[in-house]
């Protein structure tokens, strides 16, 4: 396991559309703009901001559906 697997700051290469949202730790709230997501594919726990993971799963629906 990598260093960067527990930092809930580092992102993890499966990309922004496989995370789904968990609730946040306590201290988490003193950063409203992010939301704490566990990745579907490896499961690493991560913050990201919810405009982003919105338009990458929004991104990657239209390119599903335009095959």
């Amino acid at each position: 396991m990598s260093p960067s697997f527990g930092n809930p700051f580092v992102r993890c290469r499966c990309g922004l559309a496989c995370l789904e949202r968990i609730h946040r730790r306590p201290w988490m709230k003193f950063l409203p703009s992010l939301r704490f997501y566990r990745c579907s594919r490896c499961g690493k726990r991560q913050l990201a901001s919810k405009r982003a993971v919105r338009g990458a799963v929004i991104a990657r629906r239209s390119s599903q559906s335009g095959r």
